[in-house]
């Protein structure tokens, strides 16, 4: 969307055309950053401790996996990063908890792996 002279986009808020009005913009704030996955650990450490929030769980139980499929291949996190088509830093941030996968990267892990990363139950 184009921004009219000397309108700055400030971080942290998306614009987007008014429901109401055609061609009206109006500001969403949205969060600069959410919580990472290893702040939510509350007994022990990242990525094998407790953690507070099914989303904490889940990006846990990709990185277990992640883990386990490392180490049964005797792959680094650069090899898997080359073969994904992923920086070894995403990777390195998603082991480490900074982050969690989006859809995209998790596909090309899949894929890259052969294996399924989304754990199929609901982690009760």
């Amino acid at each position: 969307m184009a921004r009219g002279k000397g309108e700055a986009r400030e971080a942290g808020a998306v614009v987007e055309p008014h429901p109401g009005r055609a061609g009206a913009p109006y500001r969403i704030d949205v969060p600069r950053r959410q919580r990472a996955p290893r702040d939510h650990v509350v007994g022990g450490t990242w990525p094998t401790g407790d953690v507070a929030t099914p989303a904490a769980r889940y990006a846990q139980a990709v990185v277990l996996t992640l883990e386990r499929e490392l180490a049964a291949r005797g792959w680094s996190q650069r090899e898997l990063a080359r073969r994904a088509g992923l920086s070894s830093r995403t990777i390195g941030y998603l082991i480490d908890g900074v982050t969690s996968p989006d859809l995209s990267t998790l596909a090309a892990l899949e894929t890259a792996l052969g294996v399924e990363l989304l754990p199929d139950d609901r982690l009760d």
